[in-house]
């Protein structure tokens, strides 16, 4: 089945904060609820009717977007799945079960294995918790594609990404000159080229709202993502593209590709969490976009949400149609709402565990 994607390849630097307070880390992903906020609050320079209605917004409800994970040329990466990887401990010894525990991303064919309940091939590619780009049997470090040049494949340790550490100094400007700079760090994400992050959606039925999403896409990607935006971190160009995944037609599971808040308790009743694996991640921080500048000192509600990966008992997408949050805190009144996505982009599969 071929889905529709969102390719981004950044012309600088990416630091995703992850709403601590504390910049020396940032986010391995950028989460889906990030995604979508982002694309409203520039949808709403470009497009000043959009707004929302009661507890609801129609620009909001009109499209999904998975969260975005890291590709490389023609390869794409996906979040490894709160589940058994199948053969891969039995077939390849002690090491390899080893090296299972710090996957962080898998490719794209090794993924389709996962989705289909098939024993994985000779080939499996991922990303490990040092962003090293490996053959999962153990072998010699490769990257991505099978059409990458021979002087590529002899690089021993080649990175998708790196990070590094930058140190930077606050300056009090109302001090007198009593006060002493204050150093901190910051983390930053580069890319190597023909490298970066996509993201899955599902595109509107109405052409209008299709138009007001590019053209979104088109503000954020001169305005830039994440932190430090003003120099020059988190700019982008960006692509429609399609994948074609192998998923099976009749799953007993659905595999998480973005956050997921539920609906209601019956979305994860005793009796689905019994044949499910997933993992708890809290969202929050500070308010990046408000209409009044004097709010970005607050911070919104936290909500805790299923992680991209979480493999939960379901036959169809309905089953988990999750919910959009507002997130305002109580010290902003009646203003605008500060919605946060938690409705889900997720995959049939049948998983082992």
């Amino acid at each position: 089945m071929k889905y529709s994607v969102i390719k981004m390849t950044f012309d600088g630097p990416l630091h995703l904060s992850k709403g601590s307070g504390s910049y020396e880390t940032g986010e391995e992903i950028m989460h889906s609820d990030t995604i979508k906020s982002a694309l409203f609050a520039a949808a709403i320079q470009v497009n000043q009717s959009i707004h929302s209605d009661g507890d609801t917004n129609p620009f909001l409800d009109s499209f999904h977007v998975s969260s975005a994970f890291p590709f490389y040329k023609e390869e794409y990466f996906f979040p490894k799945p709160f589940c058994k990887s199948h053969d891969i401990y039995d077939r390849f010894g002690r090491e390899v079960k080893k090296a299972g525990k710090k996957l962080k991303f898998i490719g794209k064919s090794f993924f389709e294995d996962m989705l289909n309940g098939r024993n994985l091939n000779d080939r499996r590619i991922y990303i490990d918790s040092n962003l090293l780009c490996e053959d999962a049997a153990g072998h010699e470090p490769t990257m991505a594609s099978e059409s990458i040049s021979n002087e590529e494949r002899e690089r021993p340790n080649f990175y998708i990404f790196r990070r590094e550490t930058m140190m930077k100094v606050v300056v009090p400007r109302y001090s007198n000159g009593e006060a002493e700079p204050e150093p901190y760090y910051i983390e930053r994400t580069f890319f190597s080229p023909d490298a970066g992050l996509y993201f899955f959606i599902q595109w509107p039925k109405e052409l209008n709202k299709v138009l007001i999403i590019e053209n979104a896409l088109d503000t954020l990607s001169e305005n830039g993502l994440g932190m430090d935006r003003n120099t020059g971190n988190g700019q982008f160009k960006w692509e429609k593209a399609e994948i074609d995944l192998m998923t099976p037609e009749q799953g007993s599971h659905r595999v998480f590709l973005s956050l997921y808040c539920p609906a209601s308790k019956e979305e994860v009743s005793s009796k689905i969490l019994e044949n499910s694996a997933y993992s708890l991640i809290k969202r929050g921080g500070y308010i990046s976009n408000g209409a009044d500048e004097n709010t970005l000192s607050y911070r919104k509600k936290s909500v805790y949400m299923m992680a991209e990966g979480s493999v939960l008992e379901g036959t169809t997408a309905d089953n988990f149609k999750g919910k959009l949050l507002d997130l305002r805190p109580e010290i902003m009144g009646n203003a605008h709402p500060i919605w946060r996505e938690g409705r889900p982009f997720t995959l049939s599969c049948n998983p082992k565990f």
